[in-house]
């Protein structure tokens, strides 16, 4: 099942295109340093509230 995966994608370069965009925009989107710091803060805090 993986390797029929890997093998479209090596096949389908638009595929390949599609993939490595919504990688990079889930990146800048959920991964920037900021709201990852914020999440955690908020996180932490609410674990002390707890």
């Amino acid at each position: 099942m993986i390797a029929a995966a890997i093998e479209k994608l090596a096949i389908d370069k638009t595929l390949r295109s599609r993939l490595a965009e919504a990688g990079r925009s889930y990146v800048e989107n959920y991964l920037e340093i900021h709201k990852v710091i914020h999440q955690y803060e908020k996180s932490y805090f609410q674990a002390l509230i707890d």
